[in-house]
């Protein structure tokens, strides 16, 4: 199959998980934030001379784990490397499918290895650049689904800001100052979190 046609079917399968009821992060995730990632990646591999459509492959199912099974949100990277795996293997070169692999592992801000190589970098600060440009997107996870209160709310949200802004590649950075200072200009108070008004959620 042409990769241009594999491209195709990956973004439809992640489109209906995405509005799939074994996803509990909501259909907007779709909107709101995978194809923001795809977007960001791909305009980050023509700064950062990576391949374009590896890239596009690992940005499209660097969540895709979480949204098919609940119990996989906690160590989605990992369980989403396996997943691509299974579902390329054998349909994309095995120098492609490794670094698709090792993009998702290292897309998460929290845990997982850091990211090394130019599409690792791609994914990974297209995450952190969407995590920044979609603050009503968090801020809905901290009130609706994770049902905090109105401080554990706004400090997991910064939090989770400021992580991201420290994972991105100083491209991606640049590409988002002003929209990180907005978030956090919006956030500035004596927020934190401790979970103590969430309910049982897992992050993604």
């Amino acid at each position: 199959m042409p990769t241009d046609d594999l491209i195709k079917e990956l973004r439809a399968r992640v489109k209906t998980a995405a509005h799939s009821e074994t996803n509990v992060f909501g259909p907007g995730i779709w909107k709101h934030h995978i194809l923001r990632v795809v977007d960001n990646a791909q305009q980050l591999a023509a700064e950062l001379d990576a391949d374009h459509k590896t890239v596009t492959i690992a940005a499209l199912l660097h969540d895709y784990a979480s949204l098919i099974d609940p119990e996989y949100i906690d160590e989605h990277h990992e369980h989403g490397a396996r997943i691509a795996e299974e579902t390329l293997e054998n349909r994309i070169t095995e120098p492609r499918l490794a670094t698709v692999k090792r993009c998702i592992r290292a897309h998460r801000a929290s845990s997982g290895p850091s990211p090394e190589s130019p599409a690792a970098h791609c994914v990974a600060s297209g995450d952190g650049m969407a995590h920044i440009q979609a603050v009503p997107s968090l801020l809905r996870a901290a009130y609706v689904n994770r049902e905090m209160s109105v401080e554990d709310g706004a400090g997991w949200v910064n939090t989770k800001i400021e992580r991201s802004w420290e994972k991105l590649h100083p491209v991606a950075a640049e590409a988002v100052r002003e929209e990180y200072h907005a978030a956090r200009t919006v956030l500035d108070g004596d927020w934190s979190f401790d979970g103590s008004s969430a309910v049982a959620f897992r992050d993604h």
